[in-house]
């Protein structure tokens, strides 16, 4: 039977005997990376697993990509944080993926070193990015769309209007729209403007308004002239002056297009509405027109509005408004309201 000092002196000498994390800094030293992927089967400690984390990394040989893959899934955030920053030492689909499922992970500072290394790497990851956009993980979708956004591929744009729109995770969608932001991508104008009217998340519809404002100018080039709506009416008339100051008003504001106004003299009235509004346009230079008609029904006003292409063509947009003539202003503010909001 041991006798006390005899127990302590065993305990001492297994002590001594066991792996510390200054023994694989020792073994990283002397490049037995051998060594150190042999201790790892051991179970070993966490902080020896961190350390074998670190050297694995500097070894910079593929023969440790498999154990620095396996400590990135280490229960350990510390080991894994360490394990990631070493992959980045790295290279191929299993060190790609491997990143690109710690950008999902539930530390933010594994997630940080993840999209650092990625970001590191710029276009070689493209295609491994633009696959976990896709990823059932959401975590894992909103980081890919967020280093996505700082990279210069053509591929990435379309992709990340796609994300804004169509994912289901209102983090993803918001991401998506701030890289769009990020990146000045002006072909997503229109997209934005879309969002910050109709997306369900009141989070993804400022960032829409945030991106729009880092984009500047118009969302559309399109030069729109706005027509006063005609009538016979001199009452209706002033309705419709005032209607068309409303509509411009909304575009200028949110930025929908260039505005062009109509001469002041200019009264359409008469029998073919359409021809005398387009020719406007032609003379005026724009795009598009927008004119319309103001009628009453008793003691009810109703207000048309048809936006039209000046080169020809079929219709663009058409809205209508109906409602009492003492109520006029609240009408007007309304059926511009919603022209604004559909405006195409």
């Amino acid at each position: 039977m041991l006798n006390y000092r005899s127990l302590l002196f065993l305990v001492a000498a297994v002590s001594g005997c066991a792996t510390t994390a200054n023994s694989i800094h020792d073994w990283g030293k002397a490049k037995d990376y051998g060594r150190i992927r042999q201790e790892l089967r051991k179970e070993p400690s966490q902080e020896v697993r961190v350390a074998a984390a670190v050297e694995l990394g500097r070894a910079n040989c593929s023969q440790s990509i498999t154990d620095l893959v396996s400590l990135s899934r280490d229960p350990a955030s510390e080991v894994r944080k360490e394990a990631t920053s070493s992959l980045g030492h790295c290279a191929g689909a299993e060190v790609y993926n491997a990143l690109i499922e710690r950008t999902g992970d539930e530390s933010q500072d594994v997630t940080r070193v993840a999209e650092t290394v990625l970001r590191t790497w710029g276009a070689e990851t493209v295609t491994f990015l633009l696959d976990a956009m896709s990823n059932r993980n959401y975590r894992v979708r909103a980081a890919a769309v967020k280093v996505l956004g700082t990279m210069s591929d053509e591929q990435v744009g379309p992709a990340l209007m796609e994300t804004a729109t169509r994912d289901e995770n209102s983090l993803v969608r918001r991401e998506a729209v701030t890289a769009l932001g990020v990146r000045n991508y002006a072909p997503a104008k229109k997209l934005l403007n879309a969002l910050r009217n109709k997306d369900p998340s009141k989070e993804v519809a400022l960032e829409a308004e945030r991106a729009l404002a880092k984009l500047g100018g118009t969302i559309s080039d399109t030069k729109v002239l706005v027509l006063p709506l005609g009538s016979a009416e001199a009452a209706l008339s002033r309705i419709g002056r005032e209607a068309a100051e409303a509509l411009s008003r909304r575009l200028i504001q949110g930025r929908l297009c260039q505005v062009l106004s109509a001469r002041d003299d200019v009264s359409l009235n008469g029998p073919d509405l359409r021809k005398a509004a387009l020719d406007e346009g032609v003379k005026a230079g724009a795009d598009q027109v927008l004119y319309g008609t103001v009628e009453r029904d008793r003691n009810r006003v109703t207000l048309t509005l048809i936006l039209a292409p000046v080169g020809g063509g079929p219709v663009v947009q058409q809205e209508k408004a109906s409602g009492y003539e003492s109520d006029k202003d609240k009408l007007i503010e309304d059926l511009a309201k919603t022209f604004g909001s559909r405006y195409q």
